[in-house]
């Protein structure tokens, strides 16, 4: 079975080192974006404990603590399992009702036609990531979205949390980009003649490979050369107009994700920058502009990103 990649997005600075498939993202609490959602109190559907390959997380892990696991189905959420915690973890875990309340705000965000693609919900508590995706089929079909709900709910309601819902956003840009409609998990890297994801070869016509040819394509012989922090921030500072923040210029999956995230709560862009050019290539896709749409539509008031400060700590490509 291939390794299993993981992208995270993440609050506070950690140096701790991961392994080289995860992505560390900080944001640094700015201007808010959004007011309040509508309530929806769709109920948790209990299901007999199964076990899982998440039984193999230890507990707890670098990332935080798993608290329970569900399965997605019929746009509800079906407890797998509980794990065994403790503490604050366990009185987490026996507020189901905020499970519920945080994935009908990922529902408000991700359209049924894309939720599909979700096939277990993590609920768990951090104090460093605030959420994840991970593929838990080899063939990029379904995925695990996982959220800390200790950071969802820090400043009262989720869906008054700016930081938060971006990160849901920032997430969803990754499953939008690397599901199976988007990247041929078959094709091994040797054989991929576009762009390999690390989890496959991005498909000719997907928006990943597109964004790829017409942004990273004529830097790709510069970013090749980074090997270390100092490489990195080098690169950034040298094509730093080409990207939406200094995170998106990890690669090209954060930068696509860091461009959705950005060109869905923000105004469309006036001047040519590239980093603006690839907000407006996203505006340019249909299927992308409607789902701006949707997402905008779902919450009463939004505000530009123009001003959000956003940090990084080190990484590894």
């Amino acid at each position: 079975m291939k390794e299993t990649n993981k992208y995270y997005l993440n609050y506070l600075i950690n140096p701790s080192t991961f392994r080289n498939w995860i992505f560390i993202l900080v944001i640094i609490l700015g201007t808010g974006f959004f007011s309040g959602c509508e309530k929806d109190d769709d109920p948790v559907i209990e299901k007999k404990e199964e076990k899982t390959e998440v039984d193999k997380d230890k507990q707890p892990s670098e990332e935080g603590t798993n608290i329970t696991l569900y399965k997605v189905a019929g746009g509800k959420i079906e407890k797998i399992k509980d794990f065994e915690v403790k503490g604050d973890d366990l009185k987490i875990q026996k507020e189901k009702a905020k499970h519920t309340k945080l994935w009908e705000l990922t529902k408000k965000i991700v359209p049924q036609d894309y939720r599909k693609y979700i096939g277990e919900f993590m609920i768990m508590n951090s104090e460093e990531v605030a959420g994840y995706v991970s593929d838990v089929k080899e063939d990029l079909s379904l995925w695990q979205f996982g959220l800390a709900i200790n950071l969802a709910y820090a400043n009262g309601e989720p869906e008054n949390n700016k930081d938060f819902v971006y990160t849901i956003i920032h997430e969803f840009g990754h499953i939008l980009s690397l599901n199976i409609s988007q990247v041929d998990a078959s094709v091994k890297e040797s054989d991929c003649t576009h762009y390999f994801t690390g989890e496959g070869c991005a498909r000719s016509d997907s928006y990943f490979y597109q964004f790829y040819k017409e942004f990273w394509e004529p830097i790709w012989h510069e970013f090749i050369k980074v090997e270390s922090d100092d490489d990195r921030s080098a690169f950034y500072e040298k094509f730093s107009d080409q990207f939406v923040t200094d995170y998106a210029a990890t690669n090209p999956g954060e930068d696509f994700a860091e461009t959705f995230a950005n060109f869905v709560l923000s105004d469309k862009p006036k001047n040519s920058s590239i980093a603006n050019k690839k907000i407006l290539f996203m505006h340019q896709q249909e299927n992308l502009v409607q789902l701006r749409k949707h997402i905008r539509t779902e919450f009463k008031s939004l505000v530009s990103l123009k001003g959000a400060t956003i940090y990084r700590i080190p990484w590894k490509r």
